[in-house]
C-alpha cells in the first residue's frame, strides 16, 4: 500500500487546526452599548480577557479607549481599562507591533491632537502633542523599509503632517498653510525604491513629500469652496495603468457636484470625469466584474456607488442608488464565500429615528442587494472592521453605530467570508481560501 505523506501532513494539520478551534468558545452575534459614541473604525486586539478569542478595541467621545470580549461585553482592569486620555477619541486607533517583537501597541489620537501609544495593558509608552485637531484621520504606520522599521505618520488641524519614530520623536514635520484632515499617504510613489509622504490638505493642495523632507510635486486638485470644512475628501494610490508606477486619485467637491481626478506622480491630470456629488473615503481599486481589468469604486457622499472604468464608463448594473448618506471607503470583500467580490459600506440617513437611522449595505458585482441586507445599526460614520474573532475560519462584521442615541454603538455580525490561513508541513505549503 502507498501513503501519500502529503496527505498525511495535510491530515494533521486539520486536525490541529481543529483542535485550537475547540480551545476557543464560538462567538453569537451582539449590539452592545457603549458610553460614548464611536465615530472611528473599530480594531481587533489579541485575546485580552483570556476566554480564547480576540477582542475589540475602540475610542469613544467619552474620551476612553474600550476594549470589549468577543461576547459582547466590557473588559475592565482599572485603572487601565477602559483608558482615559485627554479629550474625546473621534478618529480611529491603530493596533500594531512597532517594535517588531510581537507586543501590540495601541495608537489612539485625541481630538486635543495628542498621540497616545499604550500597550496592551493600557500603559502609557509615550504621547506627542501636535497642536492641532486630530478629527478624522488616524494614525498611519508605515514599514519605512531598510534598518529604520516602523514609522507614525498624523495629521492635523495644525497644517503639521508628522513622521514619528516608534518611540514617539518627532523625525520630520511637512508644513501645509491650512489644515490637513484627510489622512496621509505613504507609498514609493516617485518609483525610487523609497517610501514618500503624500498629503491632502482641506484647501485641495496635494503635496507629495520625499523622506528628506523636500516637497517633490504639489498642485491643487480644486478651488473648493469647502476648504475649512472637517470630513476631508481623501486621497490614495493605486497602479491603475498596470505601468508599475502608482497613480494618485481623488475626488472634487469644488463644482456643483462632483469630480473623480487621477494623476501621474508629477501632477499630469490623466483622467477626470464628472459624479453626483464627491466621496469623503478615497475611491477603491478593485475588479468588481471578473473581467481582468481593476475598476474604480467610488461611495458618494449622496448615496451613489459607482463601478466604472478609469474614463468614467460605469460597468453593468451599476451606479446603485439610495437616500442615504456615506461618510467612509467601502470594504470589498467575498462577503458570502462565492468567490466573487462585493462591495460592504455603512450609510446613515438624517431624520431616521432609531436604528434605521444608519445601516450596513452589501452589493453584490451587479450592484444588487445582498440577501440578509441592510443590517440596521443607527446613525454610523465610521469604516467597517473583518475579522476572525473566535478562530473558525470565517469572518464577522464588526461596526460602530448608534450615534446620537440611535441605538448599541458596537455591533458583531457573522459572515461567510472565509479567512485565508496557510498550514506549513516539513516540504510543503498549503493554502486555503
Amino acid at each position: 500500500m502507498r501513503i501519500n505523506i502529503k496527505h498525511i501532513y495535510l491530515a494533521v494539520g486539520l486536525v490541529l487546526f481543529g483542535n485550537l478551534c475547540e480551545l476557543r468558545a464560538e462567538i453569537n452575534e451582539f449590539s452592545a452599548k457603549v458610553n460614548g459614541d464611536i465615530y472611528g473604525q473599530v480594531r481587533v486586539i489579541d485575546d485580552v480577557d483570556g476566554d480564547g478569542n480576540k477582542d475589540i478595541i475602540f475610542g469613544g467621545t467619552d474620551g476612553k479607549v474600550h476594549i470589549f470580549s468577543s461576547n459582547g461585553s466590557e473588559i475592565f482592569r482599572p485603572p487601565y481599562w477602559p483608558k482615559q486620555v485627554d479629550a474625546p477619541v473621534t478618529a480611529g486607533i491603530e493596533v500594531t507591533d512597532l517594535d517588531g517583537k510581537g507586543n501590540p501597541n495601541i495608537l489612539v489620537s485625541t481630538m486635543n491632537g495628542t498621540v497616545y501609544c499604550l500597550n496592551s495593558k493600557g500603559k502609557e509608552l509615550w504621547n506627542y502633542k501636535t497642536g492641532g485637531k486630530i478629527l478624522i484621520a488616524p494614525p498611519v504606520v508605515a514599514d519605512l523599509g531598510g534598518n529604520e522599521g516602523k514609522g507614525i505618520v498624523v495629521s492635523s488641524a495644525s497644517g503639521r503632517v508628522v513622521l514619528l519614530t516608534s518611540d514617539g520623536r518627532e523625525e520630520m514635520v511637512f508644513s501645509s498653510d491650512h489644515p490637513v484632515n484627510a489622512t496621509p499617504v505613504v507609498a514609493d510613489i516617485t518609483h525610487d525604491g523609497q517610501k514618500d509622504i503624500l498629503i491632502k490638505d482641506n484647501t485641495g493642495k496635494i503635496s507629495i513629500y520625499n523622506r528628506s523632507g523636500s516637497a517633490i510635486n504639489e498642485w491643487f486638485s480644486g478651488n473648493y469652496s469647502t476648504g475649512a470644512s472637517d470630513w476631508p475628501f481623501n486621497i490614495d494610490v493605486a497602479d491603475i495603468n498596470g505601468d508599475g508606477i502608482p497613480e494618485i486619485f481623488t475626488t472634487d467637491p469644488s463644482n456643483s457636484n462632483g469630480t473623480f481626478k487621477m494623476w501621474d506622480n508629477e501632477g499630469k491630470l490623466l483622467s477626470s470625469f464628472p459624479i453626483t456629488e464627491a466621496a469623503h473615503g478615497a475611491p477603491k481599486i478593485a475588479d468588481i466584474d471578473g473581467d481582468g481589468i481593476d475598476d474604480i469604486i467610488i461611495a458618494q457622499c449622496d448615496g451613489k456607488v459607482m463601478v466604472c472604468d478609469k474614463n468614467g464608463k460605469p460597468k453593468k448594473g451599476w451606479p446603485f442608488e439610495n437616500d442615504y448618506m456615506i461618510y467612509s471607503a467601502p470594504s470589498i470583500i467575498d462577503i458570502d464565500g462565492d468567490g466573487n467580490p462585493e462591495i460592504v459600506f455603512t450609510c446613515n440617513k438624517s431624520g431616521n429615528q432609531g436604528l434605521q437611522a444608519g445601516c450596513i449595505v452589501a452589493l453584490n458585482s451587479k450592484g444588487q442587494m445582498m440577501e440578509d441586507y441592510p443590517k440596521y445599526i443607527g446613525k454610523t460614520i465610521a469604516p467597517l472592521t473583518f475579522a476572525d474573532l473566535d478562530g473558525d475560519g470565517t469572518l464577522e462584521i464588526i461596526a460602530a453605530g448608534g450615534i446620537g442615541y440611535t441605538g448599541p454603538q458596537l455591533h458583531v455580525f457573522k459572515t461567510k467570508a472565509k479567512l485565508k490561513f496557510k498550514i506549513v508541513t516539513i516540504r510543503q505549503q498549503t493554502n486555503f481560501k
